[in-house]
């Protein structure tokens, strides 16, 4: 990811969550990449991370937590979880569609969407912020601990250059 995303302006402040989510799932779609809910949860926090470390500020405003398969937006999960572990077949909300926002989820897509939905759980999994989130729970307790939007900008910004 690092140097694919490109710096934005401070267009997308207080965007919905569910318009981002809907942007990702129409990307993938026209790229041909099939999106899981959970897949779906990481490219979400994904989108977060590089927006925090790029623009210095949030892509989207909700809470995203540390669940026992990585970090999660509970209304986006709820949004689609009648897909459960298939492939979400379309997005059920109007889909961000200003050029920043769609640059900047296609350069996520670009880093992140060739990897499988399991892939991405190992990664987030293997990083601190989910981490430090979960603190010291047992991998299978459930938690709706949320993750720091701080200690996400800190870890991503070291990755810069890496």
């Amino acid at each position: 990811m690092v140097g694919a995303v490109k710096p934005m302006k401070d267009s997308m402040k207080g965007r919905r969550v569910a318009e981002v989510a809907a942007a990702l799932l129409q990307e993938c779609k026209k790229r041909g990449i099939a999106v899981s809910n959970l897949k779906l949860q990481k490219l979400l926090y994904y989108s977060e991370a590089w927006s925090l470390v790029l623009r210095g500020e949030s892509f989207f405003s909700d809470p995203i937590e540390a669940w026992v398969h990585g970090p999660v937006v509970a209304d986006v999960f709820h949004l689609y979880r009648d897909s459960r572990w298939s492939p979400i077949p379309e997005a059920k909300t109007a889909a961000a569609e200003d050029e920043e926002a769609l640059s900047h989820i296609g350069a996520v897509i670009d880093a992140y969407g060739t990897l499988s939905a399991s892939d991405l759980e190992r990664l987030t999994h293997s990083e601190d912020p989910w981490m430090h989130a979960r603190q010291e729970l047992d991998p299978d307790v459930p938690s709706r601990n949320p993750i720091d939007r701080d200690a996400m900008k800190a870890f991503y910004s070291s990755r810069i250059g890496q």
